[in-house]
C-alpha cells in the first residue's frame, strides 16, 4: 500500500535529487567505456543479480541497504553536497532555492549557504543564510534587503547547538534517499566503467503519477559500492488550479577534498554574538539565540 498522497508530497519534496557532478572520490577521471547492462535474469538465491547493494538491474529492491551502503560510503570523509529546487507556476519560473554544503570529515566543521531567488509579479527577492560550525558553535549570517543579522544557532530553550546536532547524520541524506527509492519505481539503464569502477544510471521507465504528483521522474548515478553520486527528481502538482513544476537536483561531489574554511564574516559574528573561538561567550554580550530549527533532513 502506498503512503498517503499529503505523506508522499512531503517526501517526494524532501527527497532531494542531484545534477552533474565532477571527478573525485568515486569518480576519478580517465577512460569511459560503456559497457551492457545484465539482464537480471541470473540470480543469487532467488534474487537478480546485484549490480550495488540493494539495487538489481530491474531496479531497487532494497531501498534501506542501498540508502545505508550511500551513508557508509559518506562517513567519516568530507564532502561536498549541492542542492538545487526550482519551482514554476504555469511555466514561469518563482523559486530558486541553491544549497551548499561543505562538511569535513568528522562533521565538527562544516560551511550551510542557502541562496534563495522569489520572483513576485513586479519584484525579485533575494536572500542568504550562511552558517559556520567552528567546532563548537554554529554560527549564523543572514542577509537580504535590510542588511546582514548574526546569530548563534540554537534551539527553543536558548542553549547554542553543537555542529553534531545540526546534521546528525542527515547530510547524507540517507533517510531521504530510502524514502524517495521506495516511493518511485525505476530501472538500470546504462552502466560505466571509468578506470576500473562501475557506475550506473537509475532512471523512472517511464513518467509515473501517484496522485496529487503527476509526471514523477528520476535519474540517478549510482557506484557498485552504492554511493549515490547524483540524481533529478521533478514532477507536476496542481494548486490552487495553478500549474506547479518541482525540479530537485542533487549532486554529492569533492570526497576527501572538501575542505572548510572560516567565512570572511566570522569575526563580525563573533563580535555580534559574544561567541568565542573556544565556546566561550565574551564578557559583556549577550548572544543572540534562534528558535529555528536546525537544517534536520536537509537533503
Amino acid at each position: 500500500m502506498r503512503p498517503a498522497p499529503l505523506a508522499l508530497a512531503v517526501l517526494l519534496v524532501l527527497a532531494g535529487c542531484g545534477g552533474t557532478v565532477g571527478s573525485g572520490g568515486d569518480t576519478p577521471t580517465g577512460t569511459v567505456t560503456p559497457a551492457p547492462v545484465p539482464d537480471g535474469e541470473a540470480v543469487d538465491r532467488g534474487r537478480p543479480a546485484r549490480l550495488a547493494p540493494g539495487l538489481a538491474a530491474d531496479g531497487v529492491f532494497d531501498a534501506g541497504r542501498l540508502a545505508r551502503a550511500h551513508a557508509d560510503r559518506l562517513a567519516g570523509r568530507s564532502f561536498t553536497r549541492v542542492r538545487t529546487d526550482t519551482r514554476r507556476v504555469n511555466g514561469s519560473l518563482r523559486q530558486r532555492d541553491e544549497t551548499t554544503l561543505m562538511y569535513a570529515a568528522g562533521g565538527d566543521r562544516f560551511r550551510y549557504r542557502l541562496n534563495q531567488t522569489t520572483r513576485g509579479s513586479e519584484e525579485v527577492e533575494r536572500s542568504e543564510i550562511d552558517r559556520y560550525a567552528d567546532g563548537n558553535r554554529v554560527l549564523v549570517a543572514s542577509r537580504d534587503a535590510n542588511g546582514t543579522e548574526y546569530e548563534v544557532l540554537a534551539g527553543p530553550t536558548g542553549d547554542p547547538y553543537t555542529p553534531a546536532q545540526v546534521f546528525p547524520g542527515n547530510a547524507t541524506g540517507a533517510t531521504s534517499l530510502a524514502r524517495l527509492l521506495t516511493l518511485v519505481d525505476v530501472t538500470v539503464t546504462d552502466r560505466r566503467t571509468v578506470d576500473g569502477r562501475r557506475h550506473y544510471r537509475v532512471e523512472t521507465p517511464a513518467r509515473q503519477d501517484i496522485p496529487p504528483l503527476r509526471n514523477i521522474s528520476l535519474v540517478a548515478t549510482v557506484t557498485e559500492s552504492g554511493l549515490v553520486r547524483n540524481y533529478r527528481l521533478s514532477y507536476d502538482v496542481e494548486r490552487g488550479g495553478r500549474q506547479v513544476r518541482i525540479v530537485v537536483t542533487v549532486a554529492y561531489d569533492r570526497l576527501d577534498r572538501t575542505t572548510v574554511e572560516p567565512p570572511s564574516w566570522l569575526p563580525e559574528a563573533r563580535a555580534a554574538t559574544g561567541a568565542g573561538a573556544n565556546g566561550t561567550t565574551v564578557a559583556g554580550t549577550t548572544p543572540t539565540a534562534t528558535a529555528t530549527a536546525p537544517g534536520r533532513g536537509e537533503g
